[in-house]
């Protein structure tokens, strides 16, 4: 799924496209989770979170100063 929105994370506020990823795998063990990412096009990602059968995560921009 890919959508558009505004995001606020400790860097700031952002309008960032949305990415939702499913995966499966097996490497050995079954691998399975869901993976969000945001995507701003001055900065890349902003944003990530992911879970799975294994534990889940995140992260974020925590600064970012534009030039100029």
């Amino acid at each position: 799924m890919v959508a558009r929105e505004t995001i606020t994370v400790a860097a700031g506020q952002f309008e960032a496209l949305r990415v939702e990823a499913i995966f499966r795998g097996e490497f050995g063990i079954a691998l399975s989770g869901k993976a969000t990412y945001w995507f701003t096009e001055e900065v890349g990602v902003v944003k990530q979170v992911s879970d799975s059968n294994f534990g889940g995560q995140s992260s974020e921009l925590l600064e970012f100063r534009r030039s100029g």
